[in-house]
């Protein structure tokens, strides 16, 4: 029987790796990462990237549902909103991806708009989050 999924912390570098091969991205500019590991697997991560004071931008990628836990929300919310201070997360997902976009959106994140040619597939989807409404911190 396996355990509940735990963060992995201080490999920020490895996991924003990860999750730029997940997503098929070359890459993030000053990456800070949060990983979820399962048995012993690196199952998600999270990358926080294009800090500027008030907002952050966040990715994530995984291989499998066993990583949302209430639990690991409130650690990958905490940090940009009461260890960073910021008052917004910004999300750019492919504006085609049906699936990632309801994620978004069940997560607590607003459409804000249509960024055109702003993903390695076409148009961009941004979504944003404030602190005053994220339900997980």
């Amino acid at each position: 029987m396996s355990g509940p999924p735990k963060l992995l912390l201080g490999y920020d570098s490895q996991v924003a790796q990860w999750v730029a091969q997940q997503l098929g991205t070359s890459g993030f500019w000053a990456p800070s990462a949060i990983g979820i590991i399962k048995n012993d697997s690196l199952i998600a991560g999270v990358v926080y990237h294009d800090y500027r004071q008030p907002s952050i931008e966040m990715c994530i990628a995984s291989t499998s549902p066993a990583w949302c836990t209430k639990t690991v929300l409130k650690h990958l919310f905490d940090y940009p909103f009461n260890q960073l201070q910021c008052k917004r997360i910004t999300a750019l997902v492919d504006a085609d991806n049906k699936q990632v976009r309801k994620f978004d959106e069940r997560l607590g994140f607003k459409l804000e708009g249509i960024l055109r040619e702003a993903h390695p597939n076409g148009d961009a989807a941004i979504y944003g989050m404030l602190k005053t409404d994220c339900r997980w911190i």
